[in-house]
């Protein structure tokens, strides 16, 4: 299991056994515009982010090869269903705020990881969060 979340995040918890290499790092930039991402982000109580360009090299670093089965994990899993189905209900809708699924970091982590020639590439549906509500093994 690949945790991609930042890594506050992760050592808040995460699945039991997982690597971190998170896709995004804190900004690391100076500019007047890296300035504002920070001052902005801090008014949410939140870290200012950024893509990580060395995130495909770390997780190499991290002894994973390209062929090794990898399940990639962040917050909420993400999905590329248009259609919004609900537990213990008959109905089921198009989301037009889904015209190509739930982003998440995962789905962008997976993408970039199969660009990259790795060729066993999943993701954790749903992620951490249904993870841990569902009572799976975590570290904290």
């Amino acid at each position: 299991m690949l945790d991609i979340r930042t890594k506050r995040a992760f050592d808040k918890g995460h699945v039991e056994g997982a690597i971190s290499v998170p896709l995004f790092r804190p900004v690391e930039g100076r500019t007047k515009f890296d300035n504002l991402k920070r001052l902005a982000m801090a008014g949410f109580a939140m870290e200012a982010t950024e893509r990580d360009p060395d995130f495909v090299q770390k997780v190499l670093d991290k002894g994973i090869q390209k062929e090794d089965k990898l399940i990639v994990c962040c917050d909420i899993g993400g999905t590329l269903e248009t259609i919004v189905r609900r537990p213990g209900r008959d109905r089921e809708f198009a989301d037009k705020d889904r015209a190509f699924g739930r982003e998440s970091r995962s789905l962008k982590a997976c993408f970039e990881l199969q660009q990259a020639g790795f060729t066993n590439v999943l993701h954790l549906k749903d992620g951490y969060n249904m993870w841990l509500h569902l009572g799976y093994p975590v570290q904290l």
